[in-house]
C-alpha cells in the first residue's frame, strides 16, 4: 500500500498502518473472481510475493491480515473467522470464493471455507501451503517419534569450532546441559495456550519484537495453540515442502485424517523457502494451474 519510501514514511506519521482495511487489493483484475490469501506468521502478506509474481489468474488478488483482538481475553480461530465472513460481506464479495493460506495461514483458509460453506455459499478452491499444528494437536506417537529423533540427532551433533579447537573460553556443554534443552521444549506440549507467559514458551517465538508485532504474535501463537483440526470433506490443494520444517512434524502425518478430500502436492524447499524466489514462483504457477483446471472442470460440468 505504499511502495516507495516517502510514502511509507508518511504513512508512519499520520499512524495509518494502525488504520489498515482487514482485505487488502494485493494486485488488480477482474472483481468476479477475486482470491484471497492469507499470510503466515502475524500476517505478513510481503512473505508470500514470489508466490504473487507466479500466480496466473485474471481476477483481484486480495490479503487478509490478521484482527487485533483484546489481549486479555486469548481470541480463538473462530473469533478471526468470524470478522473475515462480516468483512468479506461488508466488502460486497461473492461467491464462488477461492482461497489460499501459507503456514498456520492455512488453518484460516480452511475454517473460512468450512464457515461460507456452511452459510451456503460456494467456495471452489481452498489450498494450504505446509500448514502445522501446535504439538497439543498431535498424536501421542507423532510427537514421541518426533522428539526422539530430535533428541539423537542432538546426541550425535559435534562440538563446535570452539571446542574443536581446544578454545578453552567456549568448553563443550556437559550431557545435563545438552539434554536440558530438548526436556524443557519436551514440556511445552503440556503447558496452557491460556497461561500468560505461553507465547514465550513456544519454538517459534525469537523475541525483542516491536511492540504491534509483538502483540499480534502473542495472539497468533495463541490462537494456534487453542486450535485443534476436524474433519473437512470438501476438496482441498495441500502443497508440502519437501524440506519439512525443525520446529514441525511432517504435515501429512496431521493433517491426513481430517482432509480425506485433500489433493497432496510435494513442492521443492523449506517452510521457509517453499514461499521464497524460483520456489515461490513455481508454487504460484502450479497454483494458478491448477485452480483453472478447476474452474474449468465445474463450468462444463
Amino acid at each position: 500500500m505504499t511502495p516507495e519510501i516517502g510514502k511509507f514514511a508518511n504513512a508512519g506519521r499520520r499512524n495509518e498502518p494502525a488504520r489498515l482495511p482487514k482485505i487488502i487489493k494485493l494486485r488488480d483484475g477482474d472483481p468476479s473472481c477475486p482470491v484471497f490469501f492469507f499470510a503466515g506468521g502475524a500476517s505478513c502478506l510481503f512473505e508470500i510475493k514470489d508466490v504473487l509474481q507466479g500466480f496466473v489468474h485474471q481476477g483481484a488478488l486480495y490479503g487478509i491480515r490478521l484482527s487485533d483482538f483484546p489481549a486479555a481475553n486469548p481470541a480463538r480461530v473462530s473469533d478471526e473467522i468470524d470478522t473475515c465472513v462480516a468483512a468479506l460481506a461488508a466488502g460486497g464479495f461473492r461467491p464462488p470464493f477461492r482461497l489460499v493460506g501459507y503456514s498456520f495461514g492455512g488453518v484460516f483458509a480452511l475454517e473460512l471455507a468450512r464457515a461460507l460453506t456452511r452459510r451456503g455459499q460456494a467456495v471452489d478452491f481452498v489450498a494450504m501451503i505446509d500448514t502445522p499444528t501446535s504439538e497439543h494437536a498431535w498424536p501421542l506417537s507423532v510427537w514421541l517419534a518426533y522428539h526422539v529423533d530430535r533428541l539423537t540427532r542432538r546426541l550425535k551433533r559435534p562440538p563446535g569450532p570452539a571446542a574443536q579447537r581446544g578454545g578453552g573460553h567456549q568448553p563443550r556443554r556437559s550431557l545435563a546441559a545438552r539434554l536440558w534443552k530438548p526436556f524443557n521444549r519436551l514440556l511445552f506440549r503440556f503447558r496452557s495456550p491460556l497461561a500468560e507467559h505461553y507465547p514465550t514458551m513456544a519454538p517459534q517465538w525469537a523475541g525483542n519484537y516491536p511492540p504491534a508485532y509483538d502483540r499480534a504474535a502473542r495472539q497468533l501463537l495463541r490462537m494456534k495453540g487453542l486450535y485443534r483440526p476436524t474433519r473437512y470433506s470438501g476438496p482441498v490443494h495441500f502443497f508440502r515442502a519437501t524440506g519439512g520444517s525443525t520446529l514441525d512434524c511432517d504435515p501429512r502425518l496431521i493433517w491426513r485424517p481430517f482432509l480425506p478430500g485433500a489433493e497432496w502436492f510435494d513442492m521443492p524447499g523449506t517452510h521457509q523457502s517453499v514461499v521464497v524466489g524460483r520456489h515461490g514462483q513455481h508454487l504460484g504457477i502450479t497454483m494458478s494451474g491448477l485452480m483453472s483446471r478447476r474452474r474449468a472442470w465445474m463450468a462444463s460440468s
